[in-house]
């Protein structure tokens, strides 16, 4: 016995002035909000490090992604070889 699961690899959640690119943000918000999981990939160079703790500090992201239930998300960390976060034990996402 199992379930499907399907993956959609969507435009990252950031500001744009082009079009295209403005339609595919529009949409990847949509699919977020009916999913039943959202994986964010984060690049660590983005994050800045507190004691143990990564932090994020784009509002745009954080206003979308206090959209999804804590349940629901799960944050991957991208490009950690480009950067040592020694002792880190969590993400924060604040303002």
């Amino acid at each position: 016995m199992g379930f499907n699961i399907i993956l959609t690899d969507t435009a990252g959640l950031r500001e744009s002035e082009d079009l295209v690119e403005k339609e595919g943000i529009s949409l990847a918000k949509e699919e977020a909000g009916k999913s039943d999981g959202v994986i964010l990939v984060v690049d660590v160079s983005e994050l800045e490090q507190r004691g143990n703790s990564l932090v994020l500090r784009d509002p745009e992201l954080i206003d979308q992604i206090s959209k999804v239930s804590r349940e629901r998300l799960l944050v991957l960390l991208n490009k950690i070889d480009k950067r040592p976060i020694e002792g880190v034990t969590s993400v924060e996402f604040t303002h």
